[in-house]
Order: structure tokens, then sequence, then C-alpha cells
């Protein structure tokens, strides 16, 4: 089965013009192209665009996705196209 993608993040290099692309599939996996993840070895594959998009999920899950019994009521993805 072909993994799908749930969502894309972009940032901005801080140190040239260059623009990294987080993707988070349907498993729960994350890639990103940016050289820390392409190069990284090991079993911890992460970088800090991927940990900052988990932040970021955890946030809008926590805080606003949440109704008066503490459960999650929502959580934004993006469309497969």
């Amino acid at each position: 089965m072909i993994k799908q993608q749930i969502s894309v993040a972009k940032f901005n290099s801080r140190s040239s013009d260059k623009e990294y692309s987080t993707i988070e599939y349907d498993d729960g996996s994350y890639s990103c192209n940016c050289p820390s993840w392409v190069f990284k070895r090991g079993d911890s594959r992460n970088c800090k665009h991927i940990d900052e998009v988990k932040h970021r999920k955890e946030i809008n899950i926590n805080i606003s996705g949440l109704n008066d019994n503490n459960r999650v009521v929502e959580v934004e993805t993006t469309s497969h196209d």
C-alpha cells in the first residue's frame, strides 16, 4: 500500500533562500527535504522542521480541538490532492 500525504508544511531557511517541505503521511510518519533529515542515519530520523510540525499539531489538538469534556472534536488536515 502506498502512503498518502495528509499535510505539507513549508519552511524558509534562515541561512539561505531555500525552502524546505515537511510532509506528514497517513501512517503517522514524516519526511523533510532539508539536509539534516536527508543525510541523518539511525533510528531517530527527525529534524527541527518535523519537530515544529509535531509541536504545532499537538498544540492544535490540546487547545483548540477540545470540547467541554476535554475530548478531541476536530483535527485540521489537508486534502489528498
